[in-house]
């Protein structure tokens, strides 16, 4: 078969792509010998006459009615070749399917240096993140952040991102950017609230904490947290465990009594308010429920012996 029946050939599926990658992106040894023997002066070509040109002929067979068909070929050159530009394409081919899997592992790939490109970017940033690769998605939303600068949504998730991989630092700059963007977004306020509290600014942390619940009352995340900060903070001007009795009880009632984690509040709340009695039975529920799910209950344990001790427990 010719070339030319080749390449027709192809776009019915009869010829592997690798065929027509030879012809069309690289030259064989005979088709070069043929080249250099035309050239009426000896020596050697400067470069080769048809470089690859990966995302040209990938348009190519959409163009012919084979769109399924560029994914193959794209696959097939990035075998071959190394190109930050054909795997943003491809990448953004398998987004647009919504082949999420397929378009982590191509994203994933790209160092997130390639200009001018802060739409796949933002789309590979994104899609990282929701399938926990928190340094990649990181490392793309960063090479976003000069054109979505003025997003919050997109300062939301560089904000969780920098915060995934340590930098709590940054993702406090960009859930600060996001709430006075978007100063109704309870998640933002919580989350900011998180990197506060993990960052020793407890007293921040409260209002922030507070700001989520004034939006999204009952919710129990924020309304955990900031019942933690008010039973265990090192400030005594800042605790208040009655209130914090009243922000835990009804979460405990609406998640069934059987979660560690707000038992372990409620606990901690009854013993600042001197009720110890109280806290070692709260304690010792929530340590049977952590057992269960293979929690580790190191924490628990060391709290239980406070509460038995008279103590209330005190965080950093």
């Amino acid at each position: 078969m010719d070339k030319e029946g080749r390449v027709a050939a192809i776009y019915k599926g009869h010829v592997p792509l690798s065929t027509l990658l030879d012809d069309v992106a690289l030259l064989s040894k005979p088709e070069i010998e043929a080249r250099d023997a035309a050239v009426p002066f000896p020596g050697r070509w400067a470069s080769d006459l048809f470089p690859p040109q990966a995302i040209r002929l990938a348009e190519s067979f959409a163009r012919a009615g084979n769109p399924s068909l560029r994914k193959r070929y794209l696959k097939d050159y990035l075998l071959r070749f190394e190109s930050e530009e054909t795997r943003l394409y491809l990448g953004r081919l398998l987004l647009d399917e919504n082949n999420l899997e397929q378009a982590v592992r191509v994203f994933a790939g790209i160092s997130a240096t390639t200009e001018n490109e802060a739409d796949y970017h933002r789309s590979a940033g994104i899609l990282l993140l929701k399938y926990n690769q928190i340094r990649p998605a990181r490392n793309h939303l960063r090479a976003a952040l000069s054109v979505y600068k003025n997003n919050p949504d997109f300062r939301f998730n560089l904000g969780i991102a920098e915060a995934g991989s340590g930098n709590l630092v940054e993702s406090l700059n960009h859930f600060r950017a996001c709430v006075r963007m978007k100063p109704t977004d309870a998640v933002a306020h919580f989350q900011l609230g998180n990197a506060l509290q993990a960052t020793g600014k407890g007293h921040d942390a409260v209002t922030h904490y507070r700001k989520s619940l004034q939006v999204r009352p009952g919710w129990m995340f924020p309304a955990n947290n900031l019942a933690w900060l008010l039973s265990t903070h090192p400030d005594s001007e800042l605790r208040n465990g009655e209130e914090a009795v009243k922000l835990i009880t009804p979460i405990i009632k609406a998640d069934g009594g059987k979660n560690h984690t707000t038992l372990s509040t409620l606990a901690a709340a009854l013993a600042e308010t001197g009720d110890f009695k109280g806290a070692i039975e709260t304690t010792t529920r929530a340590l049977h429920y952590a057992q269960s799910v293979g929690a580790n209950d190191a924490g628990l344990r060391a709290a239980l012996s406070n509460y038995r001790n008279g103590k209330a427990f005190r965080g950093k």
